[in-house]
């Protein structure tokens, strides 16, 4: 009955991931940083509901190039990075439950999302898959288990004005953001990046383990 269940709230979930649903953090008033889940220029997941979903909410910042983690509470809209700041690079790592539809072999889907503090530097990666903005202010790297992902890996970027590009990877698994001084929030992603890595959590197991990514940072 439990893995009924499980593969149930899986088959729910999936609903709710296809549509352009990710994980980001983005500031607040307060100048702490905030996770959201839910759909970028849209509605956000709440609690009670789809936020109370995702599972092993783990956040740090890097200072100096020293990642320390941070503890992490949940709010009526969103998990608040406290003691957190938008002045420091920060991250976080969550998951859903796995995943699977009809016949299909299980997923379990894990989300990494970086807030960027718009300088650019010789950054390193915090994360699994990472999107690590480079010493050029308008490259970012993709890079998974500390690795440069190659060439042809699609990603998309939205803009303050809610334009929506594709952008593709080079040779050195680089895209190229296309220059803008528009003021607001952009929004990086890379979404199902899979690798065959099996595994079980709460009874249902998985064979495919998929990574997205996202990395949002200010214009001021």
């Amino acid at each position: 009955m439990k893995t009924q269940l499980l593969t149930l709230l899986g088959t729910l979930l999936l609903t709710v991931t296809t549509t352009a649903h990710t994980v980001w953090l983005e500031p607040l008033p307060t100048g702490e940083l905030a996770m959201r889940f839910g759909e970028w220029g849209g509605d956000v997941e709440t609690s009670p509901g789809h936020l109370d979903s995702l599972f092993e909410v783990k956040t740090g910042h890097s200072v100096n190039g020293v990642a320390t983690s941070l503890q992490i509470e949940k709010k009526p809209d969103h998990y608040l990075l406290v003691g957190s700041s938008a002045a420091s690079e920060s991250f976080v790592t969550t998951h859903f439950p796995v995943m699977k539809r009809g016949e299909a072999p299980g997923r379990l889907p894990i989300f990494y999302a970086r807030w960027w503090t718009g300088k650019a530097a010789a950054l390193k990666p915090l994360t699994t898959l990472d999107l690590v903005p480079t010493e050029n202010p308008l490259e970012v790297q993709v890079q998974f288990h500390q690795q440069p992902l190659g060439k042809g890996i699609e990603l998309r970027l939205a803009t303050p004005s809610d334009e929506r590009h594709t952008l593709t990877t080079d040779e050195r698994g680089i895209v190229t953001l296309p220059k803008s001084e528009a003021p607001g929030l952009y929004l990086l992603t890379l979404a199902k990046h899979s690798e065959e890595k099996a595994g079980d959590f709460q009874g249902a197991s998985y064979t495919v383990t998929s990574h997205n990514a996202s990395l949002l940072w200010q214009v001021e």
